[in-house]
């Protein structure tokens, strides 16, 4: 995640989702920014949608106010504005900037782990997604990916993961799937939902004792968010 992604039509939907979680699901969450440096490239260009109320508003209202008024003028973007206010009931987040240097990176998880003990569910949102073979810890970039290893880490103190993915140039539903059954094979567990969206997918990994919870949001998601998640 970098903050000049931001707001962007691709956030107001995984925030919504967020928001279910916490509310519609009883969970309590821990979000894990992954925050990179901002770069010079046009992502997070994605805000006509802010332009046009009668549209996007209604999915969720407060939370598309907030980000009409947040990215309002020329202040540069920045995640605080969304950790500011509740948006996100009873969230705790990790906000420290990650590095590609393997000795940091394994300072970094640490801290998280300590950050959000007793969570129900870990979110990861990395710039790119899962990790991919050319581009190992350590590497320069490498802080735009989740490893397995460390997601594993994660599931294993009990809490369940939901991680983002960018879609890579294939055939998506096809991608969806075969990106579950790596993370599935990841982690040792076969409990994985894959959340479709017109430009990123969800992974979500679960423990059974959260399963119901997240299935009640998701739920609430097909009614609240019609047309914009689909499961594959």
């Amino acid at each position: 995640m970098k903050h000049q992604y931001f707001g962007d039509i691709n956030d107001y939907r995984k925030y919504g989702l967020l928001r279910l979680l916490a509310k519609e699901g009883g969970l309590r969450l821990g979000i894990c920014w992954m925050l990179t440096p901002d770069d010079s490239r046009a992502d997070g260009g994605k805000i006509s949608y802010l332009a046009e109320p009668e549209r996007w508003r209604n999915p969720d209202p407060e939370l598309y106010d907030h980000l009409a008024t947040a990215l309002k003028g020329d202040s540069p973007r920045n995640l605080a504005t969304m950790e500011a206010g509740d948006l996100i009931p009873g969230a705790r987040f990790h906000s420290d900037l990650l590095q590609d240097d393997a000795g940091a990176r394994a300072d970094y998880l640490r801290v998280m782990l300590e950050r959000f003990q007793g969570v129900d569910l870990v979110f990861f949102d990395p710039d790119n997604g899962l990790e991919v073979k050319s581009c190992p810890i350590g590497r320069k970039g490498s802080s735009k990916f989740l490893t397995h290893r460390e997601a594993a880490a994660t599931f294993r103190t009990g809490a369940s993961l939901m991680i983002y993915q960018h879609f890579g140039r294939v055939e998506r539903d096809i991608y969806a799937r075969e990106q579950g059954q790596r993370l599935a094979d990841g982690i040792g567990t076969s409990e994985v939902v894959a959340l479709s969206t017109a430009h990123v997918l969800f992974l979500l990994v679960l423990h059974p004792e959260h399963t119901s919870a997240v299935e009640h949001a998701l739920e609430s998601l097909s009614s609240r968010w019609p047309g914009q998640f689909w499961r594959t």
